[in-house]
């Protein structure tokens, strides 16, 4: 619990997003405004990561 709390601090967006994605396999299952809400960002903002990252 406290390593995922370091991460959410001190990881980027982007990185939490892909460290996510390695990590579970609800990303295809779940909607992008509860992907982006777990992230602490907006569903624009994980919009733009994932279009960056594709």
């Amino acid at each position: 619990m406290i390593d995922q709390l370091m991460n959410f601090q001190t990881m980027s967006a982007e990185e939490r997003y892909l460290s996510f994605m390695t990590h579970s396999d609800l990303i295809h299952k779940v909607p992008v405004k509860q992907v982006a809400a777990v992230l602490g960002i907006t569903p624009n903002a994980l919009s733009r990561i994932r279009k960056k990252i594709r």
